[in-house]
């Protein structure tokens, strides 16, 4: 295991004085944990509370993993033939329930003709039985042929979006029924490659959602759908995953960064909004040991990040057998009161 110390990155903030506080956070000390499985490429990550283990997504197997944090023994959770691209993963800790989003790039292992970029479902286990208990095909719902559904996030009622990122829309999952639609559809989503990336739910209720190849963050509430673009520093081209940090602060994980009109192996950034979500500034980054990180998750004071090695190995066409989280410290540095 390696430590390493980061610079933060400052800045002053004017606030008025009310009843609300937040804590900002920082990155602090981080801790690599290295593991090897041949030819995993790990994309999404989730949290298993009453088991203390990281579950892992396969992009290159499909197959779910779970890392104990106590033994450090990584072992095979879910093997089924309909996952392929396992691309985001949420864990219902109170129901012990377990959401997929499910696609396939064309690198999975399961990948097909058939399949290849023309798979976009929802797949929901029950983690006490390790079982699946529903599967949720979005791929008819919607005329483009092209579809890879990839982010997914729960609203505060239980309902399930997820991101397409070759179609411009976010779908809609109804928490009783399963009745999939689409929710919002907009041109602002599209482009030329991978699109719609990450989303989070935020508990004003609304959506922050990402386009990785545009590098815009999007603003979009759930009740009216307005879809506000916001106003950032810079271009987070290459954004993959979004960690909900506190109500004012996300982590972004970046698989790769251009620099130079070169990719870079990827970035970590904290992001600030002091005006619920129309702008957002850039406090803390960490590029040293990133390996095109693609997804977080939050526990405790601790942020587990996985580094995935897909740009830089899967998608290149080269095996890869060892990999790692980066365990990175929230420090609080700082109040904000609203």
């Amino acid at each position: 295991m390696k430590k390493l110390n980061l610079v933060l990155i400052t800045f002053t903030i004017f606030s008025c004085v009310s009843n609300k506080e937040v804590i900002l956070h920082s990155f602090n000390d981080s801790e690599k944990i290295e593991f090897t499985s041949p030819n995993l490429f790990p994309e999404g990550i989730a949290y298993w509370e009453s088991k203390n283990k990281i579950v892992l997504g396969s992009y290159g197997n499909g197959n779910i993993y779970a890392y104990d944090l106590k033994s450090n023994i990584f072992s095979k959770l879910i093997e089924d033939s309909l996952l392929i691209g396992p691309a985001s993963i949420v864990i219902d800790n109170k129901t012990q329930t377990m959401y997929v989003a499910n696609g396939d790039a064309g690198v999975s292992s399961r990948s097909s003709l058939n399949s290849t970029n023309r798979s976009a479902s929802l797949l929901v286990y029950d983690l006490q039985t390790e079982q699946r208990i529903k599967y949720v095909d979005l791929k008819q719902i919607h005329k483009d042929s092209l579809c890879i559904a990839n982010g997914l996030t729960l609203d505060n009622l239980g309902n399930i979006y997820i991101s397409d990122s070759y179609r411009p829309v976010i779908y809609k999952i109804e928490n009783t029924t399963f009745e999939p639609s689409v929710f919002v559809e907009d041109k602002r989503f599209s482009g030329s490659n991978f699109n719609l990336n990450g989303i989070t739910y935020h508990p004003d209720g609304y959506l922050l959602a990402l386009q990785m190849g545009t590098g815009e963050l999007y603003k979009i509430n759930i009740i009216t759908k307005e879809i506000v673009t916001v106003q950032l520093q810079e271009k987070l081209i290459g954004a993959d995953g979004i960690t909900l940090i506190n109500e004012d602060q996300i982590l972004l994980t970046q698989a790769y960064e251009l620099e130079n009109k070169n990719y870079t192996t990827g970035a970590l950034k904290l992001l600030y909004s002091s005006d619920n979500w129309q702008t957002a500034l850039i406090t803390d980054k960490k590029n040293t040991d990133c390996l095109n990180p693609t997804n977080s998750v939050k526990v405790d004071n601790y942020v587990y990040t996985i580094n995935s090695s897909i740009g830089a190995y899967q998608f290149q066409g080269k095996d890869q057998d060892k990999y790692s989280f980066l365990k990175l410290k929230l420090t609080p540095y700082n109040k904000v009161y609203k």
